[in-house]
């Protein structure tokens, strides 16, 4: 019961410190706003690709909306959700390799402000997850799967 409090604290710090971060740090990217303009669009009805248009798909502004829906379609809710990301992928790590992960902080932070590129790794991490899992209840080598995940990226 412990560890879940430690990893829920872990959770709360990662996330604050990137919303902090990004919200009120670092300025602002090209990129964020576009991506905050696709989602803000899609929320209000618009579809992608007929009425603006987009040059990525749109899994990531999708993705968006149900927090946008929850509060409101402010730009905030957009930096909360990506610190949300951050925050799940060190907690992840922090689980994984323990209190090393805070290597991992600024790596992530600078080399990546919050956006699509994040929540692609996000995505990455996801499907690594999910087949290092699924490799525990066949008889694939796990090693395949990192080896897969490292060359796609």
């Amino acid at each position: 019961m412990k560890k879940k409090y430690q990893y829920l604290l872990v959770f709360i710090i990662y996330t604050l410190l990137t919303y902090i971060y990004s919200f009120h740090i670092a300025k602002m990217t090209g990129d964020e706003i576009w991506n905050y303009g696709f989602a803000y669009n899609i929320y209000h009805g618009l579809i992608p690709y007929r009425d603006f248009n987009m040059i990525l798909t749109p899994l990531y502004p999708i993705t968006i909306l149900p927090m946008f829906m929850l509060f409101n379609d402010s730009i905030k809710i957009f930096h909360i959700y990506n610190a949300l990301i951050v925050g799940i992928m060190l907690t992840l790590a922090y689980k994984k390799i323990g209190i090393k992960s805070l290597i991992l902080y600024p790596i992530i932070i600078l080399g990546y402000v919050p956006s699509y590129n994040l929540f692609s790794l996000f995505l990455y991490i996801v499907l690594y997850l999910f087949l290092f899992v699924q490799s525990f209840f066949t008889s694939i080598n796990s090693n395949y799967f990192t080896i897969y995940i490292f060359i796609s990226t």
